[in-house]
């Protein structure tokens, strides 16, 4: 049985509780006003969204490069995050793919060293893991290889140690390490010249 004093606590209790529910409510109601975007914010954020989807209309970019793209355009970082969470979830953005199609569009018309590959695509803001995971296959020889047939093609004319010199200072420009240019101009040496 409660008392006219317990009645005094719980009733203190109950007023206690009702104004802790009541000012929860009334913080969760005001964080979510603060969360929910304004109407002036869902245009920035509808405008970044649109400049974003320009940029990436000819060929896939990076997220660094696309959060660039947006703070050049003075987007608030509020809306770049936005967008960029969206450019995410519709998978638009993914920097793992970038780096393999970036890799492979190297390999198929300008082959890189590995190191090269490595230094372009830091610049471009891929992670290093996402670098390493997308490196797992490559083959540097094979890409020497294809690099020096491709160069070596144009200077048929010249001889041997011309032409093994030659090819070995193209394929150092593109960050091969000198044995494997070594071995590499060695073998367009031998694989263009057994063709004629």
């Amino acid at each position: 049985m409660i008392t006219g004093r317990e009645k005094e606590h719980v009733s203190a209790y109950k007023d206690q509780n009702q104004r802790a529910a009541t000012s929860d409510a009334a913080l969760d109601h005001e964080q979510l006003c603060k969360n929910s975007p304004s109407d002036d914010q869902k245009k920035e954020i509808a405008e970044a969204f649109k400049v974003a989807s320009n940029f990436l209309r000819n060929k896939p970019k990076t997220e660094t490069e696309i959060r660039n793209r947006l703070e050049k355009n003075s987007f608030s970082p509020e809306a770049i995050d936005s967008v960029v969470a969206q450019l995410n979830e519709l998978n638009w953005v993914n920097d793992q793919k970038f780096a393999q199609l970036w890799i492979e569009s190297r390999n198929s018309f300008r082959p890189r060293s590995k190191r090269m590959l490595v230094y372009e695509l830091r610049r471009r803001g891929v992670s290093d893991r996402n670098i390493s995971e997308s490196l797992d296959q490559f083959e540097e020889s094979e890409a020497a290889k294809s690099c020096a047939m491709r160069y070596g093609r144009k200077h048929l004319e010249l001889e041997k140690i011309q032409f093994q010199q030659k090819t070995l200072n193209y394929l150092r420009t593109y960050g091969f390490p000198s044995e494997i240019a070594r071995d590499a101009a060695a073998y367009a040496w031998e694989a263009l010249h057994d063709h004629n």
